[in-house]
Order: structure tokens, then C-alpha cells, then sequence
């Protein structure tokens, strides 16, 4: 699998090594889906569906300028500790036993406690970025779009 192949590589700077993500990123995940497909389908079901929101344009994002965003927002301290007051009150004291040795491992691996959250994914590529540029321990996409759904699924069968 491509992302057992590739974990152990640093990934925290943009650099040589990020390099390497974004061909594995375009020359083998997204290799049978251009953008172009992931705007063909998003207008088709739109279509089918009579779907005519404006907040359900089709939007994408390249590799390069996404990964640097997000490697600038993590500069300026905008991935990082989050506050949780008051989620840690409502968790059993065996749940949180459980989260504070996750978040240990997670250090000791060098990986930000954090989840990356994309809503209205289309064809996953802000996830796979995300995950293939930073040490996030969660990446999840979320789309509305079964067309659009089905190419990222295809995509995650490949990693």
C-alpha cells in the first residue's frame, strides 16, 4: 500500500521530500482522475439531482500551493494544541486514559493530535494532501455527492 510505503518519510517542510508526495500524488492516486473528471461529474449529478445551490460549485486544489498553505498555517501556530475544555469533562476517566496515551504515541511519532476536516471533499484531494503533507492523525472528507464520493473511494482503494 502507498502509505505504508511512504509514512516514514518527513514530511514537516516543504521541501525535497514533499516533492516526492506530489508526484505520488498525481502520477499515481489521481493518475485516472484529472480534475477535469471530478468537474464533469459534480455538474452532471448536480444536474440529475436539480441541485442548484451555489454553495455546491465545484472547486479544486493543487498540490503544491494547498500543501504549502497548510505548511504556512502550521507556521503561524494555526494547526497546533487545541483547547478541549470541557470535552474532558464529559469523557470517562478510563476514555481519557486511553486519549492521553494516543496523544503520547502521537508526539513520540512527531504527529499533531489533530483531524483534518474537509466538507464538500469532491474528489478527496484536500484529504490526501492534507494527509501526504502534514502529520495529522486523522484526515476525513465529507461530500454529498455520490459521483464524487465513489472517484475518492476509488482513490483510497489505491493507498
Amino acid at each position: 500500500m502507498l502509505a505504508e510505503e511512504y509514512a516514514n518519510l518527513e514530511v514537516s517542510n516543504i521541501g525535497k521530500e514533499l516533492l516526492v508526495y506530489e508526484g505520488v500524488f498525481n502520477d499515481e492516486l489521481y493518475a485516472d482522475y484529472s480534475i477535469g473528471v471530478g468537474k464533469i461529474q459534480s455538474r452532471k449529478e448536480r444536474e440529475e439531482r436539480n441541485l442548484t445551490d451555489s454553495s455546491l460549485t465545484y472547486g479544486e486544489v493543487l498540490f503544491e500551493p494547498f500543501a504549502m498553505l497548510l505548511n504556512k498555517v502550521r507556521e503561524f501556530g494555526g494547526i497546533g494544541e487545541v483547547s478541549k475544555k470541557g470535552e474532558d469533562e464529559m469523557k470517562k476517566d478510563d476514555e481519557l486514559e486511553e486519549e492521553e496515551e494516543e496523544e503520547e504515541e502521537d508526539q513520540r511519532m512527531g504527529r499533531d493530535p489533530l483531524k483534518f476536516v474537509d466538507i464538500g471533499t469532491g474528489t478527496g484531494r484536500p484529504v490526501f494532501i492534507a494527509a501526504l503533507s502534514q502529520p495529522f492523525t486523522e484526515v476525513v472528507g465529507i461530500e454529498i455527492l455520490d459521483g464524487l464520493f465513489h472517484i475518492c473511494d476509488q482513490v483510497c482503494i489505491i493507498c
